[in-house]
């Protein structure tokens, strides 16, 4: 392998490459990524093979340009995620002891950028190989030329090459990775809403705007070979990555400089504020009043805000003014202007949904892998505490911390569902986005932060979790929907009764259903899995189940003992 990537990317960066695919976890996530695209492709060749059973002269043209476009999206969302994941924690915390003797070493900040690039993207790349072969399958069939696929290649690796360098370069000025991470999702966010502000604009500008979002030029370059558009954002998000690299190879050695004088206390007016008094409930008042102070870097908290604010002002904004002219001044005109203007905001609701699931996520992701950096980690092993107690209150707090963005989302849906802005199916599904999917990436990142030694691999194993979860959830939900509808035909086709009315929309609803139900199942046993083995994974215990049931009386007993003794 050396052989092969040292005159490609110099020796530093075949060393990291070599070691990033040395690792196990690598192997069975290569073997695993190959499983969404072979669904896709089976799923087209079921359709193609059903409709030509009962339609005669039927074209597979459409179902193949589906299965392309959502091929193409698949690597797309990998790369806006995973790269990322991986990057966040290069330069972030406490700085990488390895990172600061390549610094002390005869090395350039460029080179120990590149190197950390490349290796942690050759674990992307492992990823795109898995669904090469099906993706170009789908363009050959498609009848789309050499030019057409290089470009579907080239397009993913641009947007996993535009948010590495992000990520970087995000990095080498946060905290922790936890906060560089949420820094480039917040980020991406804002990009993937640029359709959304190119609306509003010229013709010109809008044609600039619009690309920054990699999911905008799929369809156009899969179905009616437009090069334009995917040109564009390759070109843009190769420039994106080009500046993250040159900013972080900038800043490398003046974050690590002030990072070797520790951390800067800052003061504020809530710097002599005193939190409550200790409960009976130590562990659960550590997380409400304690890891809330040491949550978010000011960057994060700055950035969510003005992001949080911006939607949610916006659109509470609007929905005052479809109430002041439809109750208070009868005003036509300006309640059809701004019902169609927060109907278009409230149309991309899933970005922010899936913003509370990844903030969600990385905050327990976090949880017990910053308990070990700051060393508390053991004195928590050590302490009575109960196993219960731990992990529902890391639950909790990871849930707690973000209760402002929780809050102000559920109220800017609320408005736009009594403004008629908003479906009432579209509101409880942004519902269960949030509460279900977002107690299951809790409850994953607690899973992950308990398994993993650093962040970095515990937000990777909660993004990777996430992107699986939403595949292997889809597929079971879309299979029982299917096969409850074949079943229902199947019973009216034995009864000889024609059906008492259209199928509706109660297929799409029970699909749901299911879907949701998985997640919120699949929390909730994460969780009691995670407080049953809480002592062997941690490595408190290794003792068998009665012996840990016994212990487990024994320190239960001990503590009432205590608390009636004080």
């Amino acid at each position: 392998m050396d052989i092969i990537l040292e005159p490609l990317i110099g020796p530093l960066g075949a060393v990291e490459c070599r070691r990033s695919l040395s690792r196990g976890w690598v192997l069975v996530l290569r073997a695993l990524a190959v499983w969404p695209p072979a669904l896709v492709a089976l799923g087209v060749l079921w359709v193609w093979w059903f409709q030509g059973q009962f339609v005669s002269h039927y074209s597979p043209a459409v179902a193949l340009s589906w299965g392309l476009i959502l091929v193409e999206a698949m690597l797309v969302t990998v790369a806006l995620l995973l790269g990322q994941a991986l990057l966040a924690g290069t330069f972030a915390g406490e700085k990488h002891p390895s990172t600061a003797a390549l610094l002390a070493a005869q090395v350039s900040p460029l080179e120990i950028v590149f190197s950390r690039l490349m290796g942690r993207l050759c674990v992307v790349a492992l990823i795109f190989l898995a669904g090469l072969p099906i993706l170009a399958g789908f363009s050959a069939l498609c009848g789309n030329g050499a030019l057409i696929l290089a470009l579907l290649i080239a397009l993913p690796v641009a947007v996993a090459f535009g948010g590495g360098g992000l990520a970087l370069a995000v990095s080498t000025v946060t905290r922790t990775a936890r906060d560089a991470l949420l820094v480039v999702y917040l980020f991406e966010v804002l990009l993937l809403f640029a359709p959304l502000l190119g609306h509003y604009l010229a013709g010109p500008s809008r044609e600039w705007i619009d690309p920054l979002n990699p999911y905008q030029g799929i369809g156009a370059l899969a179905a009616s070979r437009d090069l334009v558009p995917a040109l564009t954002t390759i070109g843009m998000w190769t420039l994106i990555g080009i500046l993250g690299c040159a900013w972080a190879t900038w800043r490398l050695r003046p974050a690590y400089l002030n990072a070797a004088d520790g951390p800067k206390r800052r003061w504020s007016l809530l710097s002599f504020w005193r939190g409550p008094a200790v409960t009976d409930r130590p562990m659960l008042w550590k997380e409400l009043h304690i890891e809330q102070a040491h949550s978010f870097s000011r960057i994060v908290k700055w950035l969510g805000i003005l992001a949080v604010a911006a939607y949610s002002g916006t659109c509470l904004l609007l929905s005052a003014l479809v109430a002041w002219g439809t109750w208070i001044e009868d005003d036509p005109d300006g309640v059809a202007w701004a019902l169609s203007a927060l109907s278009d905001l409230l149309s991309w609701s899933w970005l922010t949904a899936w913003l509370i699931q990844w903030a969600l996520g990385l905050r327990a992701a976090a949880s017990i892998t910053s308990e070990r950096m700051r060393g508390t980690w053991d004195a928590l092993l050590v302490s009575p505490l109960h196993a219960s107690e731990i992990v529902w209150a890391k639950i909790y707090g990871s849930i707690y911390g973000l209760r402002a963005l929780l809050g102000s989302l559920i109220l800017v849906w609320t408005a736009g569902l009594l403004c008629g802005a908003l479906a009432a199916g579209d509101y409880v599904e942004l519902l269960a986005q949030a509460l279900l999917v977002g107690s299951f990436m809790t409850a994953v990142g607690v899973l992950f932060s308990l398994l993993c030694e650093s962040s970095t691999r515990a937000m990777t194993g909660t993004i990777l979790a996430w992107i699986g979860a939403a595949c292997v959830f889809l597929v079971i939900a879309g299979t029982a929907t299917f096969v409850v509808m074949m079943v229902w035909i199947l019973w009216y086709m034995v009864q000889a009764v024609p059906p008492p009315g259209p199928i509706g929309s109660w297929p799409g609803i029970l699909f749901q259903v299911v879907r949701f139900a998985l997640y919120g199942s699949a929390a909730v046993v994460i969780a009691i899995c995670v407080r049953q083995w809480f002592d062997s994974l941690a490595g408190r215990s290794t003792a068998s189940g009665p012996e840990r049931r016994m212990r487990n009386r024994r320190d239960t007993e001990r503590g009432e003992l205590t608390s009636r003794n004080l």
